[in-house]
């Protein structure tokens, strides 16, 4: 046996802009499906093809970065696209803006024009088998360039001209790419997240759980063709840029309250701007960070109640007693902004601010149906349910505490209720890091009666995807910002 023939090694992964380390490695599972052919008397006469499928699993390292590329469906709308298709509805010659209304494309992205009419006029001309680069110029609005450097830099955009007839669309195609040290690159053309990975907020464990990737045909390619879904070409090991520094493990504080947003702190101002807040005088009120909190006088602690004072319908100020609050009187004066993203949690005892046994495991399972050609099989998938659960157990709550949030008694206790009626947003924030399930509801509590164990066992919330005026709301987040 010839030894320089046995492959083995790890590689470097890259999958939209984000080099992703793992803990353990990456594994490709290229699988054919089948189907039999059966005839009575022999039985099973063959066995053929009905597609390929394509998944990459890996469980990232726990690196904390540009991380919504690992949770792409928080805001989708049930229905859309693995690999998206988003119509574009207008092209502004101006700036060269095409309007592409709460597009999933981050700036980098790769994608290709589609069109169900006659292309626009552009320089250089638009050519439906060409790939472009995203400059996302808003939540509803991009530029496009022949480069992913140029999309980055927003410099030479492609010139639109003049509309043109019919149906505009973009459909993206976010390659993945492998690199090996030996000198590979596998690169797939179209891949998309299929497992968002699990969220661990502890100082025992990294931060991302088990996460998966489909493969997909390249568009405006059939299977039969070559290279319409991989290329393995010759390339050199970019070189790793890891440290073990950018793994985070730290504890984190649980709220579950109303949050309200602190959107600017101004230095030397008394006045905190959070804009639509509707906190009355004398509000009882957390701050939270995702940083450091600024200084003032009192100085303002993670776990010390202040009160709010409504300043202006955008602003409030916040004082150290209720008295002062409802009065107007000894604002706290904040002398710097501090770091990082600042919010008021509303209070909601003894849920405000919760610390936790082992962390708090936070996740947004998702499921999609496949669209399939009866040529190539499956060339996409269709999103059809996205949720959101957390589990933790909390410390410091009696029975009395989480009998009264899971309403098993009283007038709110009917059957055929709404979880999210009570639901408030369980929002999880450590220097750094914010995450949140939005309208969580507690949906179930374990109580221990022994010598060992702590009473509360581990509580566990649901999230709702609340509907507001026909939009359905973000099920969660999980960023370094909290808007």
């Amino acid at each position: 046996m010839d030894l320089a023939l046995i492959l083995g090694g790890s590689a470097l992964l890259k999958y939209r802009g984000l080099t992703l380390y793992t803990k353990t490695g990456i594994e490709v599972k290229p699988t054919l499906e089948t189907f039999d052919i059966e005839i009575d008397g022999p039985g099973k006469a063959d066995e053929r093809v009905k597609g390929n499928k394509i998944t990459l699993s890996l469980t990232p390292s726990g690196a904390f970065g540009d991380v919504g590329r690992l949770f792409p469906y928080l805001s989708r709308q049930i229905g859309e696209m693995a690999v998206p298709v988003v119509p574009v509805t207008a092209l502004n010659t101006t700036n060269n803006q095409a309007t592409a209304t709460n597009h999933p494309f981050v700036t980098g992205d790769r994608v290709m024009w589609g069109t169900r009419g006659t292309l626009p006029a552009a320089t250089p001309a638009l050519d439906v088998d060409t790939y472009y680069f995203v400059n996302a110029a808003s939540a509803n609005a991009l530029t496009l360039h022949l480069t992913r450097e140029a999309a980055i830099a927003g410099t030479d955009p492609v010139d639109f001209t003049a509309a043109g007839t019919g149906d505009q669309l973009l459909v993206g195609q976010f390659p993945l790419e492998i690199y090996t040290k030996l000198g590979k690159l596998i690169a797939f053309h179209s891949a998309a997240i299929t497992k968002q990975p699990t969220f661990s907020g502890s100082a025992e464990k990294t931060m991302w759980g088990d996460a998966e990737i489909t493969v997909y045909v390249k568009n405006r390619a059939r299977v039969t063709d070559p290279n319409s879904i991989y290329e393995i070409t010759d390339a050199a090991y970019p070189g790793d840029d890891y440290s073990s520094e950018d793994i985070i493990t730290q504890s984190y504080f649980v709220a579950w309250a109303d949050q309200k947003v602190v959107e600017s702190v101004t230095a030397l101002s008394d006045e905190l701007g959070i804009t639509a807040h509707a906190l009355t005088n004398g509000t009882k009120v957390y701050v939270g960070t995702t940083g450091t909190l600024p200084t003032t006088t009192p100085q303002v602690e993670l776990e010390t109640s202040v009160f709010a004072r409504s300043a202006s319908a955008n602003a409030v100020t916040l004082h150290p007693t209720q008295a002062d609050a409802v009065a107007g009187t000894n604002a706290i004066d904040f002398t710097d902004a501090g770091t990082g993203t600042h919010f008021l949690t509303v209070d909601n005892p003894p849920f405000s601010l919760m610390d936790t046994k082992m962390g708090v495991e936070l996740e947004f399972p998702v499921s999609f149906e496949d669209v399939l050609t009866d040529r190539d099989g499956i060339v996409n998938q269709r999103l059809s349910a996205i949720s959101g659960t957390a589990k933790l157990q909390a410390m410091s709550l009696a029975e009395a505490d989480v009998l009264t949030a899971l309403r098993l008694q009283g007038s709110t206790a009917a059957r055929g209720r709404s979880l999210s009626a009570a639901g408030k947003d369980l929002n999880i924030f450590a220097p750094g890091v914010f995450a949140r399930l939005t309208k969580a509801a507690l949906k179930a509590a374990p109580l221990k009666f022994n010598m060992k164990d702590d009473r509360v066992g581990e509580l566990e919330f649901v999230g709702t995807r609340p509907v507001s005026n026909g939009t359905v709301q973000p099920v969660g987040r999980i960023a370094a910002t909290i808007a």
